[in-house]
């Protein structure tokens, strides 16, 4: 049996866009107790990294000589912002949003029995966010990823690879806004991937990261660096029509140092925290196209929007 293509897409979930995108960050007067008049502030709060993406061969590569394009659309709805405590937070918060992502991946061949690869990210968002009685939103280039060198290798039924990502933004940040469709810094990533497939029915697949934001020279707000995981359990139940792919699919995210505004640690630090799960339908038509829908449910939600998001993600070969 042929085995499935690698993920078709990797950018940025809808999830991080709000988490890190449209977190509304309770910084100055309200997050230093004085509830007599509480100022919000718009900060993105984490990293650029795409947690929730990489759900289908995740340690997989294209091989030598293949240029694969991927692609996302996502829609995430929050009706709520969490606080340190998992309780609401920010009064009368509602967050929709509309994410668009492209990636191309190629890889240029091996060495030693190691793929060699590069790929470029381009994201767009839509944002439509309500809190505290005030309504905003933004739609415009969000950011664009270099991943100079990917390297994988196949052991048997394992798929590996790792690589670095280097997340620029796009567009204009409006340090005075609530939605913005601008990240406003830079975020570097290291990840590392697994994919097993025991047997032909099922694949178990791992991606594993650890992100470093800078600062945002228009608020001089400094996101705290992050880890986490995305994961996916798949099978394929019909054996006399093995395109169908049914499982599991969800993340886990966590800050693991404390946010910073001007040089100087944010009360409580406003560590985010995330865990998600939810089902996921995937449609191989060949080993190199394939068509994936998947739900990712929120719970255990700190420093955060909580919501729901829903991905359409599609990815084929490009003849070049």
């Amino acid at each position: 049996m042929t085995r499935p293509a690698p993920e078709p897409a990797t950018a940025q979930s809808c999830c991080k866009a709000l988490k890190y995108l449209f977190s509304l960050r309770l910084i100055s007067l309200f997050l230093l107790g004085s509830i007599a008049s509480p100022t919000l502030a718009s900060e993105n709060g984490g990293g650029n990294y795409g947690i929730g993406v990489q759900t289908v061969m995740a340690g997989a590569l294209p091989p030598p000589g293949m240029t694969l394009f991927g692609g996302y659309v996502v829609y995430y709805s929050a009706d709520s912002f969490r606080g340190d405590d998992g309780d609401a937070l920010v009064p009368g918060f509602k967050a929709d949003v509309h994410v668009q992502a492209m990636r191309a991946v190629h890889s240029w061949g091996s060495y030693k029995g190691l793929t060699l690869s590069s790929s470029v990210i381009l994201e767009s968002i839509y944002a439509e966010i309500e809190a505290g009685g005030q309504h905003d939103s933004d739609f415009g280039p969000t950011l664009i990823d270099f991943e100079p060198l990917r390297i994988g290798l196949q052991l048997g039924n394992w798929h590996l690879q790792t690589g670095t990502y280097f997340w620029f933004p796009l567009g204009d940040y409006d340090a005075n806004a609530i939605a913005n469709s601008s990240y406003g810094y830079t975020t570097i990533s290291q990840s590392i991937d697994a994919s097993w497939l025991p047997t032909p029915q099922w694949e178990i697949s791992l991606d594993a990261h650890v992100s470093f934001n800078f600062e945002n020279s228009d608020t001089n707000y400094h996101s705290g660096d992050q880890y986490g995981l995305t994961y996916h359990v798949g099978y394929r139940p019909f054996v006399s029509n093995p395109k169908w792919q049914f499982g599991l699919n969800g993340f886990y995210v966590k800050q693991f140092n404390d946010d910073e505004l001007n040089g100087m640690k944010v009360p409580g630090g406003f560590r985010l925290r995330k865990f998600a799960v939810g089902p996921q339908i995937g449609y191989w038509f060949s080993p190199a196209v394939a068509v994936m829908f998947k739900w990712q449910a929120e719970s255990s939600v700190r420093n955060a929007p909580r919501g729901d998001s829903f991905w359409l993600q599609a990815g084929f070969p490009l003849p070049i």
